[in-house]
């Protein structure tokens, strides 16, 4: 009996949805994932609108925890308590910064005091008795200062400037209190900082589509970056309140040295600056009827000691960090600009991170690969 052999048919293949060509690029898919992006950039940009105000607190708390990482790690060895090392550190760093700053404050107040005591005691008469000498021994300048008098009221317009440092006491109250909320901010983000830094390190590291050494690489360049913008500050200021105190003691004006002091840390303190001294003190040089003295040390404050700052502090930082300097200049100003005050430190920070994204994309492009080829896997254990 012969065997019937059965003829071969083809596997039937599985049925796969068709995609509908009136849908076109729009599908159902694409649809839900645009709705998602959307969804996820409006809830970035409210929190980066929550986040804003603060970012003074945290961007000087993040400065002061990469300076101050060195006096953390020796406290770490001696506490082994995670939280309480933290907070000695924390302590610590806002131990440096609060004296040199109760130290200028007192001294402002102290000028302060004695600059509207002597005032008082003047009076109006006293005020403008050098500006009557002045003007009887020039007749030229006699006639531009007999002219101001007819048409200004000296009495009134100092009635006006004291009833408008008067006004101006609730918005200083105001600014005062925000002052002291955001130090307390910086306080609390720095204990954190210390707490948990290799914790958001690791989880940063997650988060940047790069591998372990490149992550590395850009994290070397922002700790760089702090340090250069910091001590760079240290060290303008240093400058400034030498330069001050040179000109009080050429002036012989009283305790060069105490002046100078302060110059230089008022140099360091953020919205502050050496004119908070030498313009009062060019101010009575003025009133005494020392118009060469009060004329030199205002050129010398303004031009010498205040151009430091925009001329020096770029250099410097750029040194170290092995960028030009007018590279480092423009990124300060628009720092400045864009972030306020936290611009010192921010806008050296993205282009230290800007040109170390740049050296990535060239190591791995090198030789002629491409930048997938040339990335390099990350490794479980480490990521």
């Amino acid at each position: 009996m012969v065997a019937r052999v059965r003829p071969h048919l083809p596997t039937p293949e599985p049925d796969v949805p068709e995609s509908d060509p009136a849908a076109g690029w729009l599908t159902r898919e694409r649809l839900k994932s645009l709705a998602l992006l959307c969804v996820t950039a409006v809830v970035a940009w409210f929190s980066f609108r929550l986040v804003q105000p603060f970012f003074p607190a945290v961007t000087w708390a993040l400065a002061l925890a990469v300076v101050g990482r060195p006096i953390h790690a020796w406290i770490e060895r001696r506490i082994n308590t995670e939280s309480f090392a933290a907070g000695l550190s924390a302590t610590v760093m806002v131990l440096l910064l609060a004296i040199p700053a109760g130290f200028v404050s007192y001294q402002l107040i102290r000028q302060a005091q004695a600059s509207s005591e002597n005032l008082t005691d003047m009076g109006v008469d006293a005020i403008q008795q050098p500006v009557r000498d002045l003007a009887e021994s020039n007749q030229k300048l006699g006639q531009a200062i007999k002219w101001i008098q007819q048409h200004v009221d000296i009495e009134k317009e100092l009635f006006a400037a004291v009833s408008s440092i008067y006004r101006s006491t609730p918005s200083l109250l105001s600014g005062t209190a925000w002052f002291v909320m955001q130090s307390l901010i910086m306080v609390m983000v720095l204990f954190y900082f210390f707490r948990d830094h290799a914790a958001l390190r690791q989880s940063l590291r997650r988060l940047l589509p790069m591998s372990v050494d490149e992550s590395e690489t850009v994290f070397a360049r922002v700790d760089q970056t702090i340090h250069a913008a910091v001590y760079g500050s240290l060290l303008v200021g240093a400058i400034q309140g030498t330069m001050g105190g040179l000109i009080f003691w050429w002036l012989d004006l009283p305790a060069p040295l105490l002046w100078g002091a302060v110059m230089g840390l008022l140099a360091v303190i953020p919205n502050m600056g050496t004119f908070v001294v030498w313009a009062p003190a060019a101010a009575v040089l003025f009133l005494q009827g020392e118009w060469g003295r009060g004329l030199t040390l205002v050129a010398w404050g303004a031009i010498a000691i205040g151009l430091i700052d925009n001329l020096l502090y770029p250099v410097l930082v750029g040194k170290n960090l092995r960028m030009h300097p007018l590279l480092i200049f423009f990124a300060v100003l628009g720092g400045l600009s864009l972030f306020g005050i936290s611009g010192v430190v921010l806008g050296p920070v993205c282009i230290a991170i800007f040109w170390g994204l740049i050296d990535i994309w060239r190591s791995r492009t090198r030789h002629g690969a491409t930048a997938d080829s040339a990335t390099t896997p990350q490794s479980p254990g480490l990521a």
